[in-house]
């Protein structure tokens, strides 16, 4: 009988593990029944990618899913904005040389978030100012992820103990992700009784209306901590309960830490150094011929579940005629994520504003764009153009979630090349535009005076001017 979730295991196949190849890591997870293998990236440096790129390409043709952790310090970034840029630029890039994955959004950024001392379980344990770091990168990749491709997904986790605090206040300012992560070790108790105080953790989390992958567990400290059948015995006790309680809180998949025994974090490997099965390894070989891994999650690629053909994006409509009057036009180039309903937006020139309330039906992933045209008296030089996301939607997935994308504009004909893409409501786009001076239409040519009619007779003429 299969299980209800998806199994597999964490490794660190792009940074540890010098002894065994990724190829043989990757024909031990598959001979022990995992599917799935979640690793830790850290750059988008040309070795990076091309690693990853084998590692998937391999693990593909065993049938094993790549779950990527993308990585950044948010202590490393001197404000939110420059951690978001740098997240930003870091998943996009990602994202659209790996098409149709699953990204793990940094890891366990509760941790440096959190203020010394606190639980974790309520948003005033968490400091201001790194906090508002952690929020920038997570921010900064979802979007990333979504607007390089956008059947991504993305995980955002905590780790573990009393820390869902943390995705509740993400999800309090606004913050969005695909599916929920958890990590979990066994000095923590249990899931849905947090070290006995009867705290629901698992309840919690489901109650943001994500899937959940636990991403970590195992016994605290591996093998080292009451032996290597202890481990052995904590591991497929954890998944049994798990199994049991997967439809009761949209439980998709759990990942074991780790793969090999890493001298970074010894005592946890289900391998040794050199690839060896140890008992713990065993157990879980043995416990997945019986429950084999549930198939079709979406955890990365390498999932046999086909992907089904695009829905026909709509055609747009036709682009707006012009909107209120005078010398200087106005153009914005838009498109939008359409669902259950269509962008609304509002527009500013100068913090002025010309027009509300008006709906996008461009479809983004089609790459199509609607231009909107306003007329008014703006004036020459340098100008401030504000557009306003209104009326953001989310269902919980990448395919239901509404956006409005801003892909330039122009004034007067002088063309801004500037993008922005609006996912929250309220969410607005800066640009600035300099308007040059309109050229003055030509004077008309005057009427030539009508030729004089000559008087007199006789061979010579006299005209006066």
């Amino acid at each position: 009988m299969s299980s209800n979730v998806e199994w597999g295991v964490n490794g660190h196949p792009l940074v540890a593990y010098p002894g065994v190849s990724s190829e043989q890591q990757l024909q031990l997870v598959h001979q022990m029944g995992l599917t799935s293998y979640r690793v830790d990236v850290y750059d988008t440096s040309a070795n990076s990618m091309s690693q990853l790129s084998t590692l998937i390409s391999q693990g593909k043709a065993l049938g094993v899913s790549i779950l990527p952790v993308l990585n950044l310090d948010p202590n490393s970034f001197p404000n939110e904005a420059a951690a978001y840029q740098a997240a930003n630029t870091m998943a996009s890039t990602y994202a659209k040389a790996f098409p149709g994955m699953t990204w793990e959004l940094t890891n366990e950024l509760d941790i440096p978030s959190m203020i010394s001392g606190t639980s974790g379980q309520n948003a005033s344990d968490y400091n201001t100012a790194t906090y508002a770091l952690s929020r920038g990168l997570i921010k900064g990749m979802y979007d990333g992820i979504h607007q390089a491709d956008p059947t991504s997904l993305g995980i955002v986790d905590n780790a573990g103990w009393f820390h869902f605090g943390f995705q509740e206040k993400l999800a309090a300012d606004g913050v969005k992700w695909d599916i929920t992560g958890e990590h979990w070790y066994s000095d923590y108790g249990s899931m849905t009784n947090v070290g006995g105080s009867g705290t629901d953790a698992l309840a919690h989390l489901a109650a943001l209306g994500h899937p959940i992958q636990v991403t970590e567990f195992n016994e605290n400290n591996g093998s080292a901590r009451d032996g290597v059948q202890a481990e052995a015995n904590y591991l497929t006790t954890t998944m049994q309960q798990v199994d049991a309680i997967a439809s009761k809180y949209n439980i998709t998949a759990g990942y074991i830490y780790e793969l090999l025994d890493d001298p970074r974090l010894p005592n946890y490997g289900l391998a040794d150094t050199s690839g060896n099965l140890k008992a713990a390894g065993t157990a879980v070989e043995n416990f997945l011929a019986s429950n084999p891994s549930a198939p079709g999650f979406p955890t990365g690629a390498g999932s046999q579940t086909p992907t089904p053909a695009p829905t026909p994006a709509p055609t747009p409509s036709p682009s707006s005629g012009p909107t209120g009057t005078g010398p200087d036009t106005l153009v914005l180039h838009l498109s939008e994520d359409a669902w259950s309903g269509d962008a609304q937006f509002a527009v500013s020139v100068d913090g002025k504003q010309i027009a509300t309330g008006q709906s996008v039906t461009a479809s983004h992933a089609a790459g199509q764009t609607q231009d909107f045209t306003y007329q008014g008296t703006f004036g020459t030089g340098s100008h401030s153009v504000a557009v306003t996301f209104l009326n953001d939607a989310y269902g919980g997935s990448a395919s239901t979630d509404r956006n409005l994308y801003v892909n330039g504009l122009t004034l007067d004909g002088q063309n801004s090349a500037a993008t922005a893409s609006l996912q929250t409501t309220g969410a607005v786009g800066n640009f600035s535009v300099t308007s040059a001076a309109p050229t003055p239409a030509p004077a008309p040519t005057p009427a030539p005076a009508p030729a004089p009619t000559p008087t007199g007779t006789g061979p010579d003429t006299l005209v006066l001017h």
